[in-house]
């Protein structure tokens, strides 16, 4: 018994060596960028990006490691514009700060209307659990964001959303002007050096 005893002593020393080990243990920091589909305008391209900054976090121990989400330091969404043949990018607006868990702008859409196009991207769920999509105006003259009315979110059934979006052809490359996510990224944005972002990595 006493043997059983001095055997669960050392195990459990071990484990909390290691698990100070890892606790103290400086973390990488990741910076991540997701992207939307693009719609072309003129020379330029414009798009969304999804920014966020974590650091990975040591898991919590009982009996054996749980891993734990990582620890999200910066989160934020902007509108941006590319020039191809100028190679110039430009961040034309912040339309998200601190966005919820269920955010992606890789599920978004966009449709032009005149010098104003509308966009909409995945923004998290509703109460019960549904779809919710953001959804904003650029006027491409003015250079500004308009309101699309008092709520910017809705889900897929919605009056917003059916207004803008009710007869949106799938998939989202087959409405004009649209460009596909690995396209963007791959062929049209390839040569953007990491400094042109101008984002913030101060941790």
């Amino acid at each position: 018994m006493a043997r059983v005893k001095t055997i669960l002593l050392i195990a459990l020393v071990a484990t909390a060596v290691v698990f100070g080990a890892c606790a103290h243990s400086e973390k990488p920091t990741r910076y991540g960028k997701s992207f939307s589909y693009g719609l072309r305008h003129d020379k330029s391209v414009y798009f969304l990006l999804d920014y966020q900054v974590s650091r990975a976090r040591s898991p919590v121990w009982f009996i054996m490691p749980i891993e734990r989400s990582p620890l999200v330091l910066f989160h934020e969404i902007y509108l941006y514009r590319y020039e191809p043949t100028s190679g110039h990018l430009e961040r034309l607006a912040t339309l998200h700060d601190s966005p919820s868990r269920g955010v992606n702008v890789g599920d978004s859409k966009f449709i032009k209307d005149g010098d104003v196009f509308v966009f909409a991207y995945r923004a998290g769920f509703d109460e019960e659990y549904r779809l919710l999509y953001e959804i904003r105006q650029w006027d491409i003259a003015e250079r500004r964001l308009r309101d699309v009315g008092p709520k910017i979110a809705g889900t897929r059934d919605s009056a917003l959303y059916q207004r803008y979006f009710g007869d949106y052809s799938s998939p989202a490359v087959a409405n004009p002007g649209v460009v596909g996510i690995s396209k963007l990224i791959r062929e049209i944005l390839a040569d953007v050096e990491d400094s042109a972002w101008d984002l913030p990595r101060k941790w």
